[in-house]
């Protein structure tokens, strides 16, 4: 599986260019009972691993 890492600047000009508008953004939060240790968790906590993006086509 080939991996690509893009910033959110990269994922909004993308959308903007294409005639999209971003309706809502939300970050995924991770579960304390996933990890196995407290400072695990603090550090997922500050990076976001899930972005969600609502958009529409503007003009439609």
């Amino acid at each position: 599986m080939i991996k690509y890492h893009r910033t959110i600047e990269e994922y909004f000009q993308l959308l903007l260019k294409t005639g999209f508008a971003v309706d809502d953004l939300r970050e995924g939060t991770p579960r304390a009972e996933n990890f196995s240790s407290k400072e695990e968790y603090e550090r997922r906590m500050r990076i976001p691993v899930v972005l969600m993006v609502s958009s529409s086509k503007r003009g439609e």
